[in-house]
């Protein structure tokens, strides 16, 4: 597997995935999928930095272009999923919000990664 920002970033966005999600089984009490999700954590955490030491200077340099297309297209997916959740439901769920939020701002990080490329 090439080591690329672009992958980073995706890698990253994973990780504030995970962590956006962590309210719903909390609040939930659904331990035994929150401790799988902390292990998702740490598992993905590992390949970060596996990651982050693979690049070559280059490429870190363009580590930080991407972090911030991430953090718009979160931003976005902010948006949109408030929009959606006030049409559907007439008021924000804040834990449901905040994860397809982040699911909604990392497939839209993707897709227009994958769309630059073909």
């Amino acid at each position: 597997m090439a080591m690329t920002p672009q992958r980073l970033s995706t890698l990253l966005g994973l990780l504030i995935l995970i962590v956006a999600s962590i309210p719903r089984y909390v609040i939930n009490q659904h331990m035994t999928r929150l401790t799988l999700l902390l292990i998702a954590f740490a598992a993905v955490a590992v390949v970060v930095i596996w990651h982050w030491r693979g690049l070559d200077q280059a490429s870190r340099m363009q580590v930080p272009h991407f972090v911030r297309r991430l953090g718009g297209w979160l931003l976005a997916g902010l948006a949109v999923t408030a929009l959606w959740q006030i049409a559907t439901h007439g008021i924000i769920i804040w834990p449901l919000w905040l994860s397809q939020a982040a699911v909604s701002g990392l497939l839209l990080h993707v897709a227009t990664l994958w769309m630059r490329k073909g």
